[in-house]
């Protein structure tokens, strides 16, 4: 669930930071370790309220504190304050504030061996199909050193000559 959180929509921001707790609260249940979200946990990148940022904050924060995992967050096209985002450096970002705070950490274009998976993730890009075939690459040299699999994570669909990939 995505929310716009700014506009006063608290219907909304409730309900998401809700399933949230839901998920949280399922992974207790199966001793899950690792939560990845693949992106735009705001769904309006450049009028994040104060509001909205605060009660996201606290709840991974209390959620943290009841059931610590490592909760990885990919940079997604909503979420400002990176500079996968086009123009959007200059805003601040509440998945930056969860890092800051030691709640969350970002895994932009980083690869991540979990057990015998390689995970390579890859935000939101402009030009989606020039990054995942990098990251690509860089899984497919990283193979030989003892890792039975590997995937790609990704926030979008890249779309290649008019055709959406199902990558996501």
């Amino acid at each position: 669930g995505i929310f716009r959180g700014a506009n006063g929509d608290e219907d909304m921001l409730e309900r998401t930071l809700g399933v949230l707790k839901d998920i949280w609260s399922l992974a207790r249940q199966l001793e899950v370790p690792n939560l990845i979200c693949c992106g735009d946990l705001f769904d309006q990148a450049n009028m994040i309220s104060i509001r909205a940022m605060d009660k996201t904050v606290l709840a991974v924060s209390q959620l943290q504190h009841d059931y610590s995992l490592d909760f990885m967050l990919l940079t997604g096209n909503h979420d400002p304050g990176s500079s996968n985002v086009a123009g959007s450096s200059k805003y601040f970002s509440s998945i930056n504030v969860l890092q800051h705070a030691g709640l969350a950490r970002i895994v932009d274009n980083k690869i991540i061996k979990l057990h015998n998976t390689l995970l390579g993730f890859v935000p939101y890009m402009l030009k989606p199909s020039e990054a995942m075939a990098d990251m690509l690459e860089r899984l497919d040299t990283l193979l030989d050193i003892g890792c039975d699999n590997a995937y790609i994570v990704v926030h979008q669909t890249p779309t290649i000559n008019g055709l959406n990939l199902p990558a996501d």
